[in-house]
């Protein structure tokens, strides 16, 4: 018996197993509001753990019904504890399978967060969700690391409203070196094991280059970039730099390195 089934033995507000939909084998998580609000106790926190880990281990999509209004307080810090392991083990999934989210009642403080790692959410006419404050998006969603690392700090801290702030559609209220820094914000802030800047500066002038490349030195040693670019300057910090020239590999090296064959 897989661990997903066996764990779904266990009485709570969350039931899930591995089931076939549209044609593909996925991980299927139902959390029941028809319980004090769908209160997440340890052991209903310990199945979305187990069927988080489930799809992450098999590669499988993992699909969650939420109607939850978060820790089941009655229970205390057991409560609050299990849903922490929950809501790590669902954030590890987030750039390895996707995610699917169908709200179709409450989704209040915690479970309202997650809705932000999910590739797709799905408000349904029954669904409500909400967190307190900006701080708390802040801090408990990992938007201030991603805006940190994508060197954005000044850029939010001049905005009047910080990260509540409208910028337009398209962000048209933000410069191009802005727009491009805030999409490695994004990019970021699902936490990916590799990136792939793909002409990233190209449109852009000197300056707002200077801008954009700025932000990718910070990155050195947290994960895998993998950068396309026709311009030397943007890829210059790279460790290593493939040279192609008319469809062939012409050298392979540092920047340094290339530049001294090249001469």
């Amino acid at each position: 018996m897989r661990p997903v089934d066996l764990r779904n033995r266990v009485v709570g507000a969350v039931a899930s197993d591995v089931r076939e939909f549209d044609g593909r084998q996925v991980v299927w998580v139902d959390v029941d509001a028809g319980s004090r609000v769908g209160a997440l106790t340890s052991d209903s926190s310990g199945k979305i753990e187990n069927a988080s880990c489930t799809a992450r281990a098999k590669g499988f999509p993992l699909i969650v019904i939420m109607r939850s209004s978060g820790a089941d307080i009655v229970e205390g810090f057991a409560a609050l504890h299990g849903w922490g392991l929950a809501a790590k083990a669902l954030t590890d999934c987030s750039g390895v399978v996707p995610i699917i989210m169908v709200v179709e009642g409450p989704a209040v403080s915690g479970p309202a967060l997650l809705l932000g790692i999910a590739d797709f959410v799905v408000m349904t006419i029954d669904s409500y969700a909400f967190v307190t404050g900006p701080t708390m998006v802040a801090e408990f969603t990992g938007v201030s690391n991603a805006v940190a690392l994508a060197r954005l700090d000044e850029v939010v801290a001049a905005l009047p409203k910080r990260l509540e702030t409208i910028v337009g559609e398209d962000g048209v209220r933000l410069s191009g070196g802005q727009r491009q820094r805030v999409a490695i914000a994004r990019a970021l802030y699902h936490d990916p094991a590799v990136i792939v800047f793909d002409e990233a500066t190209a449109a852009l002038d000197n300056q707002t280059e200077r801008e954009v490349t700025a932000a990718i030195p910070s990155l050195r040693g947290t994960r895998t970039l993998i950068a396309i670019a026709h311009r030397l300057s943007t890829v210059k910090d790279c460790d290593r730099l493939i040279y192609l020239r008319d469809g062939r590999v012409a050298g392979i090296g540092s920047y340094s390195e290339l530049l001294k064959d090249d001469g």
